[in-house]
């Protein structure tokens, strides 16, 4: 079972991996020294709250310097499944989309 801890109001971490929200449209996801990005939307809920829509998307692969690293469908899953949770920890309500 992967903890996944609070570092601030901002960033979880994880075994191996942190999660940051960069700003409202970004959250980064870094691992072993590489770094991915996906964007994010806030949307007003039913109830008045925000909800972060995840766009699975654009995860385009790592930043440079380790764009050339293949990232496979389950990294990307992985990924995308460890954002979701780190923001729910965020008091972030998401869906991944």
């Amino acid at each position: 079972m992967n903890m996944l801890r609070r570092i601030n109001n901002k960033s979880v971490g994880g075994q191996d991996f942190t999660v940051t929200v960069v700003n409202v449209h970004q959250v980064q996801y870094s691992q072993d020294g590489k770094t991915a990005i996906l964007e994010i939307e806030g949307e007003s809920s039913k109830s008045g709250h925000i909800d972060w829509v995840v766009y699975a998307q654009t995860l385009k692969g790592w930043l440079p310097p380790h764009e050339s690293e293949e990232l496979s469908d389950t990294q990307r899953t992985h990924i995308v499944d460890k954002i979701g949770e780190s923001l729910f920890l965020l008091e972030m309500p998401n869906k991944i989309i």
